[in-house]
């Protein structure tokens, strides 16, 4: 099993990978998981730092087309977004964001300028 500290001292692991994956949410073979959750990484950082991004980059190497996910509060999705693009990580790569859609209010399309 994988683990990754988060900023508030608990953990993240790919036993919740793992879940996320299963059934009813589809499901994967064990030694597709495998490798799967072999290309998981987390990076530790402020979003308002420049060398967060920094450490992205340099943990993301040569990657083509990243997907970066998100799951961070709303105030911050343009700060991460700006910081993403400044350490050269959106061109070709892909952003989805977990939000919780009933707790704010976003105007139509707000998030396509990201």
């Amino acid at each position: 099993m994988l683990e990754w500290p988060r900023p508030d001292g608990t953990w993240i692991s790919s036993k919740r990978a793992r879940a996320t994956v299963s059934p009813p949410h589809g499901g994967l073979e064990e030694e597709d998981f495998a490798k799967f959750s072999a290309l998981l990484q987390y990076v530790d950082g402020d979003y308002r730092e420049a060398e967060t991004f920094v450490q992205l980059r340099r943990l993301l190497g040569q990657a083509r087309r990243p997907l970066h996910y998100l799951a961070i509060p709303p105030s911050m999705f343009a700060a991460v977004a700006e910081g993403l693009a400044q350490a050269g990580l959106a061109s070709e790569a892909r952003v989805v964001v977990e939000k919780p859609l009933g707790a704010i209010s976003i105007p139509h399309g707000s998030l396509r300028a990201f």
